[in-house]
């Protein structure tokens, strides 16, 4: 995913291939986050959290199009029904905090579910709840846009539009949602019919659901970084994964590189 717009386009498209972002900054805006957190007894152990605990870059993104607001039905006592069973696994804050957006998990079924909390001035005014299945979610420049499905998938309604101030924190909550609501007991019949693993007009070579990423920028133009360690197999130097599963092991090299295997040498 590329984190700037190039010159002649205004919609938040991006040709292939993508440019390289520049040296990370500090963003000038801020997204908090929080983690894990229940008053349901709990001893879940999940890859969210820690996925947002790691230390990451930040490149800032150009603000454009709508603030961040969700759209959805008022559902007074949502928060309070969630916690009897679900598990928070991440919140992030928006807009100065007038939107936070929570991400909850059921151990028993893996049900996800997504709140959003509406304030003005301090004073919280709505909130809205919905399972991660029913949701699509597009990005937009430097906002994702979360759909609501009816039916047959046809029918699409924004349910919230979410707007990040850096490349790095996008990514890692547009994954993160991806994998979580995969893990869904219920996921699996809307999940096929969601066309969401895609950015527009960005080439795609593999497809599905992420399980990890890493950004590399500041180490792409060093020559000792990456080096061929067989027709199908690069060891790298140095590599933060954050990774969107609790079932991958990353590969190592036999002294500890990170190893990346290919099935051809093509």
């Amino acid at each position: 995913m590329s984190p700037q717009s190039p010159p002649g386009l205004d919609h938040g498209y991006y040709p292939w291939a993508p440019v390289a972002p520049e040296v990370p900054t500090s963003p000038t805006t801020t997204t908090t986050f929080s983690t894990l957190s229940s008053s349901a007894s709990s001893s879940l152990d999940h890859w969210l959290p820690r996925v947002f605990a790691q230390h990451r870059p930040a490149t800032s993104l150009q603000q454009s199009g709508q603030p961040s607001n969700c759209y959805g039905v008022d559902r007074p006592g949502a928060s309070a029904k969630l916690a009897e069973e679900y598990v928070k696994l991440l919140e992030v804050g928006f807009e100065d905090g007038d939107l936070r957006v929570r991400l909850f998990q059921r151990e028993s079924d893996h049900r996800a579910r997504i709140h959003c909390r509406v304030s003005r001035n301090g004073r919280s005014i709505k909130q809205c709840c919905v399972p991660l299945a029913r949701l699509l979610v597009q990005r937009h420049a430097s906002t994702l846009k979360l759909c609501r499905i009816e039916g047959s998938g046809r029918t699409k309604e924004l349910w919230a539009c979410l707007r990040f101030p850096s490349y790095e924190r996008l990514v890692l909550f547009h994954c993160s949602f991806m994998a979580l609501r995969s893990e869904d007991a219920e996921a699996e019949k809307p999940v096929g019919l969601l066309n969401d693993t895609e950015i527009h007009g960005e080439k795609s070579i593999y497809a599905g659901v992420p399980v990890w990423t890493a950004f590399i920028t500041t180490h792409i133009e060093s020559r000792r970084w990456m080096r061929m360690a067989g027709s199908k197999t690069i060891h790298l130097a140095d590599l933060q994964r954050y990774v969107f599963s609790d079932e991958y092991t990353p590969q190592l090299g036999p002294q500890g590189q990170h190893e990346i295997q290919f099935e051809s040498s093509r």
